[in-house]
């Protein structure tokens, strides 16, 4: 259940619609010591108090679901509601799905909603595929590309990324419910004239292409570029990052009323800068910067959304956890402690990837407001604890108001991440 902006921090992820938190009825003041960004505490207006909501990726209710609260498993019904058990000031919800396990620690809420970013309720999806043969590139230049599809809004899923050096072509699509009603698909595509090291100067030439569609198409298209219609103009970016750490690399996704999305912008390692867009219709944009610590252990990254061709963007993310234990190479148990260190307002992800005796793998998220977290007890969901190997990594969000709020579907604008450690679990 990955939140961390519009992209993951390992890819373009482009994220299924998810609603954010409103303004209920009921609010109060968190404790000190209950994690979060220290803003006013505010149930979610899709729940309902006493009981919990599950739902998937298009707000649709996640029926018949098993949830562990403390130490109680309650069902949901066919609305994605089940009853919530009685628990304390904060209890934890622990969920199993997607080949991983999902375990929110301190929650607070009374009314809590859990929104994955997956279609629970969809046996399969409404499809087409797209291939573009990469075009002649003069000197310097670079083939960039968008795509997306009518009508499905934010519902689509688009595979957009960029083209990789050595390929001939590209492929690229979209993946919708099937309930919407697509009919057409597009694709643009640019040439990029840059300099000798690969920073975008300007949008010289510029197709583009619709096309009438029905689910499983798959479809090849060869541009034929003419002229830019477009004018080349900037996103101003800078970035505020911990002392020490690398220079950040920048990049620009864009998202157009067609349905179009991709990447359509890079500025390379600077320390700030000029990020040049064409100045397309209607179209947003999302900025990530991205970097890391000297030593390689941190990375950092933020995103800005609802950014459009000419706006100043600054970009803002603290120093990372440094991890505490266990070491390296580590046996570790039931009662091992994964700490590191904490910074007052963060929320923590703990990701453990265990890789089983049969080499299939299962994935603890762990969300928690605490600097420590120990593997837990999936054994009431049928989850049995890990054998084998494990690999794990933390990651620290900012501005979040707390635990429950990622939960919600809420999402992180800057966070870091620690680098990927190994360990043995102990018989």
């Amino acid at each position: 259940m990955r939140r961390v902006g519009a992209w993951g921090r390992r890819g373009v992820t482009v994220a299924l619609s998810c609603a954010l938190l409103g303004c209920g009825e009921s609010r109060h003041t968190p404790p000190a010591d209950a994690g979060g960004s220290g803003a006013p505490f505010v149930e979610d207006p899709r729940g309902e108090p006493g009981q919990l909501l599950v739902l998937d990726g298009l707000g649709l209710p996640f029926a018949n679901f098993q949830v562990l609260v403390d130490d109680t498993v309650v069902t949901t019904d066919a609305n994605g509601f089940a009853p919530l058990p009685s628990v304390g000031t904060t209890y934890d919800v622990s969920m199993v799905v997607a080949g991983g396990a999902e375990t929110f620690r301190g929650m607070r809420a009374r009314a809590p909603v859990f929104q994955f970013d997956f279609w629970s309720s969809l046996d399969e999806g409404a499809y087409v595929d797209l291939n573009i043969p990469l075009p002649a590139l003069a000197g310097d230049q670079e083939f960039v590309y968008t795509a997306g599809a009518s009508d499905a809004g934010p519902f689509e899923e688009v595979s957009s990324n960029p083209p990789d050096i050595g390929r001939e072509q590209v492929a690229t699509g979209a993946y919708w419910p099937p309930a919407l009603p697509v009919t057409t698909f597009s694709a643009e595509a640019f040439l990029v004239d840059t300099d000798d090291s690969g920073v975008y100067l300007g949008f010289s030439s510029y197709a583009s292409q619709t096309f009438d569609v029905t689910s499983g198409d798959e479809l090849v298209w060869s541009p034929v570029f003419g002229a830019s219609p477009f004018a080349t103009k900037p996103i101003h970016v800078d970035f505020t990052l911990p002392p020490g750490a690398t220079t950040p690399y920048y990049q620009a996704f864009v998202t157009e009323p067609s349905g179009r999305e991709g990447y359509l912008s890079d500025l390379g390692a600077v320390a700030k800068g000029d990020l040049l867009v064409p100045d397309l219709p209607g179209a947003v944009f999302t900025v990530s910067g991205t970097a890391s610590s000297a030593d390689g252990t941190l990375s950092f990254a933020a995103t800005a959304g609802g950014v459009h061709t000419g706006d100043s963007v600054t970009l803002e993310v603290h120093d990372g956890p440094v991890v505490l234990g266990p070491d390296n190479d580590a046996a570790v148990s039931a009662d091992t402690d994964f700490s590191w260190s904490g910074r007052d307002g963060d929320v923590y992800e703990l990701e453990l990837e265990t890789l089983r005796p049969d080499y299939s793998v299962f994935v603890y998220d762990i969300v928690t407001a605490e600097p420590t977290e120990r593997i837990p007890d999936l054994s009431l969901l049928g989850v049995p604890f890990p054998e084998g190997q494990l690999y794990w990594e933390t990651e620290a969000l900012e501005n979040l108001p707390a635990v429950d709020a990622y939960a919600a579907g809420t999402l992180s604008n800057a966070w870091s991440w620690t680098e990927q450690r190994h360990a043995a679990v102990a018989h």
